[in-house]
């Protein structure tokens, strides 16, 4: 059962566009991977396109900044590893009914990491380097 929701599950008699607040890691935490980057602006102007639409960027994983999130979408190819704090917030997060998306390059990281520890407690294994 879902606890302290924030808009009523019957919205979608009162309006023509469902809310949809996405967040995601500022440029500081995830270099040119973060949305506001350029490179996902047709996925941007589309979510805005079909649902009463914001985005929010953020600098640190904590329960209290992931609260407010429909969805978080998540990389850090190019950006450090999550701190064990922030890996705990996202998992509460998730496991609280939050939708999460995220990446992990098995190909490239710039830091050497893999988002290895940000898929682990997923069931996903990295396997650096791989082609």
């Amino acid at each position: 059962m879902l606890t302290n929701l924030c808009r009523c599950p019957c919205i979608v008699t009162r309006t023509n566009l469902l809310p949809l607040r996405l967040g995601s890691l500022a440029p500081t935490r995830s270099g040119t991977s973060a949305l506001s980057g350029g490179g996902f602006n047709t996925m941007l102007v589309t979510l805005a396109h079909y649902f009463a639409f914001e985005h929010v960027e953020i600098n640190t994983l904590q329960e209290d900044t992931l609260a407010p999130f429909d969805l978080f979408l998540l990389c850090t190819t190019e950006g450090p590893p999550l701190a064990a704090g922030e890996l705990k917030a996202l998992r509460s997060w998730v496991e609280g009914g939050g939708a999460l998306i995220t990446s992990a390059f098995a190909n490239w990281s710039a830091w050497n990491h893999y988002a290895a520890d940000t898929v682990g407690w997923l069931g996903l294994q990295t396997i650096p380097h791989a082609d």
